[in-house]
């Protein structure tokens, strides 16, 4: 699997009114924006007991949508400016989101074996998301547009909250990174430098 690095910008919404907002704005701003896809995800964040891979700068999710399973591994690199730039690897798995989950030595490369060895991994903590999603082109750019209303769990505790993604899908970042800059400016939004992970994480370490 080759490496890849995701490249997007992240928004704080206040509602998911706010969140609506954003489809119209890129219109504003010359994007095209295809059909909303509706999409309802549960992602798991799973860790060892010792927590070996956020100490190796780490976090891996099994992402359940419908009956389809992906996991990812995704570098914690620091965003800035709202711009997080991060290495990422995925795979489909078969998995039928209830009991253990176990994975083979050679999983996204053998890559899970190389940082946890034969530690168990446990859930951290859970994120169910309500996404909206489009396709969006300017010029030779496509980015991929989520609008999503979270909620966090851990341990029958709970937290609600809204964000929106612009994820550079093909072409440079530029337009993006020029979009960013108009949208923060001249439409009244705010970044977050904060990934769901890192929220997750926050309500973990706090109860």
């Amino acid at each position: 699997m080759p490496d890849e690095i995701e490249v997007e910008v992240k928004f704080a919404a206040e509602s998911a009114t706010d969140l609506l907002r954003l489809p119209q704005n890129l219109k504003t701003l010359g994007w095209s924006v295809g059909h909303a896809n509706d999409i309802v995800m549960n992602d798991y964040y799973l860790d060892t007991p010792d927590l070996d891979l956020l100490q190796s700068g780490w976090a891996f999710r099994i992402r359940r949508a419908g009956d389809k399973s992906k996991i990812t591994l995704k570098s914690l690199a620091a965003s800035e400016d709202g711009v997080a730039r991060r290495e990422e690897y995925e795979e489909d798995i078969e998995w039928d989101g209830s009991g253990a989950v176990t994975f083979s030595e050679d999983v996204i490369g053998g890559r899970i074996n190389d940082l946890v060895g034969e530690k168990t991994l446990w859930l951290l903590f859970q994120v169910e998301q309500s996404r909206t999603q489009y396709i969006s082109t300017l010029n030779g750019c496509t980015a991929e547009l989520s609008l999503d209303a979270v909620r966090w769990i851990y341990n029958k505790r709970s937290m609600n909250g809204y964000t929106a993604e612009l994820e550079l899908v093909d072409g440079g970042e530029k337009d993006i990174l020029e979009t960013q800059a108009v949208l923060l400016k001249d439409f009244d939004w705010k970044l977050t430098n904060q990934s769901k992970f890192e929220v997750g994480l926050d309500l973990y370490n706090h109860f």
